[in-house]
């Protein structure tokens, strides 16, 4: 009897760590998730950036040399 005590017991401490190990996992799972999200939203402001002042300043400055030509 006291032999399956302690193997219940030692399987209790396996699905213990087990689980420790899975909720581990699923943190980094989460962090990295999260460095994607800010990357992809440096990347969004970068464009919106390149395209109000680069884009649209080439822009107005050939409708502007247009208009008086």
């Amino acid at each position: 009897m006291e032999f399956f005590f302690f193997f219940f017991q030692r399987l209790d401490i396996i699905k213990d760590l087990y689980d420790m190990l899975q909720n581990e996992l699923t943190i980094q799972h989460g962090y990295k998730l999260e460095w994607i999200v800010i990357y992809l939203i440096c990347i969004e402001v970068l464009i919106d950036i390149v395209w109000t002042i680069i884009i649209k300043g080439v822009f107005k400055w050939v409708l502007i040399y247009h208009i008086k030509n």
